[in-house]
């Protein structure tokens, strides 16, 4: 085994190397070791000065960063929101049995985002979507059930008013989580400039907001049917304080990931290990991609996880309140991504055994009503987009559904990411994930090398039950994620898991003071190997941009840097919000915030994309701007790939520049 280890480490040193050297952009080093020393050493001091307070110097020091880095009103939306969501989801579980002080937060909250959720998907096409709608939505549990508020807020004060004795290696653990998540308040903290943000889930936010309800328009957004779980937690916390407020909340769904990890090590490993592997888990530069933009990965996570968990505690203790989180869990989950089905099924078909063996529980009544709710959450964006479209997964395997709105002829997939499945492609994933992300060698993160030949050798130490199940899981989660995308972030909930089997045959080995500095040597060292190539998974995450928290010049520069669109569009809705746009920019990411009437040459808005890319003179990109009425374009001026001669001489020769910015022009359509 140690052999193993040696080979493996010598890989993680290679693969090191490798994403040194393959990166195309500069690292602010300085920044980075900056804020990760400093963090370090101010919470390595107060916890060796007050080790009796440990709890309470890691929260405060997570709030107070996070009260530096963002509004007061986005700190009071997003804790409104989750203290709403762990009260709804108390009067899920208080009926079924389950006692606050054994109840595990995490999923008692996402529980109760897991039926927002389903609520606000449910009525998302009508016009009912403003501010002061969502304000008394998320007061009114908390005042018709103050008793069930006030037991929360009690929880929270004794959880941190406990004396604990942490050890000295678990307080060297808790200040590097400290100084990681510190990282990720910053990177969240900056302006959006993601390109998926800017085409659909920061838009999806600002057209609820602009509209106050969801048409559905599948020819502007091909989008506009899928699962939106995670965009309807997004655009609600938008409605109440803006973008600084969804970020946020993204951020805080990370959190959920990481306490849900810590969790499910805690089963079966002691403190210290859970800490660590948290601690490796968070310093990935996959993780920090997934904080550093808006994607819906971390909330799909974090539902997945707690279906597991819950499934794990109910196979325990038997309680129903758990069978039922799994269920709702589980929804929420397939609110956010189809793939989630993978886990879904292999989960459920854990939990329906462990049932069957007592078939007492199985068939009470307040249990199958949640099932019944559960099932009518997680099938509803499917059954809406079978109606609307004639395919409950609009556009993918069109296919085989061959819906008239999108492209029959074959089913939308991303070439990119095609990439066969064979016994090595966990490997693969890792060692070779530039071809599994839109970045370099490294994106996955680097203990991953250490954490297989782990999650080996403790197949082969006897391992409890629930090992297994994870590992089934796991090998089943990847195989049919990868076999249909093998894509870095789509595979985030498999590398969890193997996080946390890793943490369970960690506890296998030796107990020993020597281990245990061992272990906190060598991974605070791959922590920091880890943040050195932050930027593999994503070139924006090469600055912290320091100065965006407090200066609007900053944060404007920010955007003009690494999203020009969103200040075109800022433009294009201050001086022509009434115009009919088209985005002339081949796999642009627009309409980035602009909220009149749009056409984008994306894939999203798949005929305009279709028409454009296949246009040969200027007379079929004019064609194109005559059948959506287009007034004015925005098309890019520099030669690349996100324009063609076509589109250009259509510019030349048929409209008129009114305003230009970085490398984009904003012009009007001459009249014929």
């Amino acid at each position: 085994m140690l052999v193993v280890l040696l080979v493996h480490a010598a890989l993680l040193a290679w693969l090191f190397v490798r994403a040194r050297e393959g990166s195309l952009f500069e690292l602010e080093t300085g920044a980075f070791a900056s804020v990760a020393a400093g963090a370090l050493a101010i919470a390595g001091w107060l916890l060796w000065r007050w080790p009796h307070r440990t709890r309470v110097i890691a929260v405060l020091g997570g709030v107070i960063t996070i009260a530096m880095l963002f509004t007061f009103g986005s700190l009071a939306t997003v804790s409104l929101m989750l203290l709403n969501a762990y009260v709804v989801g108390r009067l899920v579980s208080r009926p079924l049995g389950a006692s606050a002080s054994n109840e595990p937060p995490s999923v008692t909250a996402l529980v109760g985002i897991a039926l927002w959720t389903g609520f606000m998907a449910a009525m998302i096409s009508f016009k009912v979507h403003y501010p002061a709608v969502y304000v008394v939505m998320l007061l009114l549990p908390l005042v018709a059930v103050p008793h069930v508020t006030a037991e929360a807020v009690v929880r929270i004060s004794r959880s941190l008013a406990r004396n604990d004795t942490f050890s000295a290696r678990e307080r060297a653990w808790i200040a590097v989580v400290v100084a990681l998540g510190i990282i990720h308040a910053l990177l969240a903290a900056r302006p959006e400039v993601g390109f998926d943000a800017g085409t659909m889930h920061l838009q999806f936010a600002q057209i609820l907001r602009h509209e106050n309800r969801w048409p559905f328009d599948t020819s502007r957004y091909a989008w506009a049917v899928m699962p939106l779980g995670a965009d309807l937690q997004f655009a609600a916390a938008f409605l109440l304080d803006g973008e600084h407020a969804v970020r946020l909340l993204n951020l805080a769904f990370a959190a959920l990931v990481g306490d849900l990890a810590y969790r499910l090590i805690r089963l079966y490993a002691r403190r210290e290990i859970a800490l660590a592997c948290v601690a490796l888990l968070a310093s990935t530069p996959l993780a920090f991609l997934e904080t550093g933009t808006l994607f819906v990965e971390n909330l799909w996570t974090a539902f997945l996880l707690a279906s597991f968990y819950a499934t794990l505690r109910f196979a325990r203790i038997r309680g129903a309140a758990d069978a039922a989180a799994a269920a709702l869990c589980a929804a929420g989950a397939m609110q956010c991504k189809v793939i989630g089905v993978a886990w879904v099924i292999p989960v459920l078909a854990g939990l329906a055994i462990v049932m069957f063996q007592r078939r007492d529980s199985m068939f009470t009544r307040p249990l199958a009503i949640w099932a019944v709710i559960a099932a009518f959450i997680a099938v509803w964006p499917y059954a809406n987009a079978w109606l609307r479209t004639g395919n409950p997964l609009f556009p993918y395997f069109n296919a085989l559904f061959r819906s008239p709105l999108f492209d029959v002829a074959s089913s939308f997939n991303n070439a990119l990411y095609n990439t066969p499945l064979r016994p090595w492609s966990p490997y693969a994933a890792v060692l070779d994930s530039a071809h599994h992300v839109e970045g370099s060698d490294g994106a996955a993160g680097l203990q991953w090398l250490l954490f297989y030949p782990l999650v080996l050798f403790g197949a082969l130490r006897r391992p409890p039950p629930a090992f297994w199940y994870a590992l089934a899981l796991a090998v089943v989660f990847f195989a049919a994620v990868y076999s249909q995308q093998s894509y870095l972030r789509y595979l985030l909930p498999f590398f969890v898991l193997v996080t946390v089997l890793a943490g369970w045959t960690i506890e296998t080995l030796s107990h020993t003071r020597a281990a245990g500095m061992t272990l906190l040597a060598a991974g605070t060292v791959v922590c920091a190997l880890n943040v050195s190539v932050i930027h593999t998974a994503s070139w924006i995450n090469t600055t912290l941009c320091l100065p965006c928290t407090h200066d609007d010049g900053a944060r404007d520069r920010f955007i003009a840097r690494y999203a020009p669109l969103r200040t075109v569009s800022d433009y294009l809705n201050r001086e022509l919000p009434d115009a009919r746009i088209g985005f002339l920019i081949l796999n642009g990411a627009s309409p980035s915030g602009y909220l009149g009437s749009s056409h984008s040459a994306n894939w999203h808005d798949w005929s305009t994309y279709h028409a454009l890319v296949n246009a040969a003179v200027a007379e079929d990109v004019a064609a194109v701007v005559r059948r959506h009425g287009l007034t004015h374009v925005v098309v890019a001026t520099a030669q690349s790939d996100s324009t063609s001669d076509a589109i250009r001489a259509y510019v030349a020769q048929r409209t008129s520049p009114v305003w230009r910015f970085d490398n984009f022009v904003v012009a009007a359509v001459r009249g014929e």
